[in-house]
């Protein structure tokens, strides 16, 4: 699995490295999640005019 490009799940399962850390339970066990670099990404709303 790892020699492939993939990654091993805590349960065994084995998923492509890509789906790691996308934010989606891949695994089952939700451990394709585990130690992901968190990125908060912060929308402001912005009213715009036109006169």
């Amino acid at each position: 699995c790892e020699g492939s490009g993939g990654f091993r799940c805590n349960n065994g399962r084995c998923i492509r490295a890509r789906y790691r850390c996308d934010l989606t339970d891949n695994c089952g066990d939700n451990s394709d999640e585990e130690n992901c670099s968190k990125i908060v990404l912060l929308f402001r709303n912005f009213d715009f005019y036109s006169y």
